[in-house]
């Protein structure tokens, strides 16, 4: 249920774009992985969608991206930027 549920808001929030947050579309390149991430540090993927900004833990002006991973694709993910270095945008 936690996943149908999971899938539900992730398709909700998909094309939404925070003002201030990175752009749709934006490339971005993972940062520092955690025990259990699916996906590992410096995998590629695409912003599909951004809410925020909001509070987090007393950080100002913390986003949270809908990402999809080119190594998995159709399969989105949260990704928040509290503190940085969650993802980093490729330069163009």
């Amino acid at each position: 249920m936690a996943f149908a549920t999971q899938d539900l808001v992730l398709r909700h929030l998909l094309g939404r774009q925070a003002e201030g947050a990175l752009p749709n579309g934006t490339r971005i390149r993972k940062g520092p992985s955690e025990p259990g991430d699916i996906h590992k540090a410096g995998a590629l993927g695409t912003v599909r969608g951004s809410f925020g900004p909001m509070e987090h833990e007393g950080l100002a002006r913390v986003f949270c991206y809908i990402c999809e991973f080119d190594d998995v694709p159709d399969a989105y993910v949260f990704i928040h930027d509290a503190g940085g270095g969650r993802i980093y945008r490729l330069e163009s």
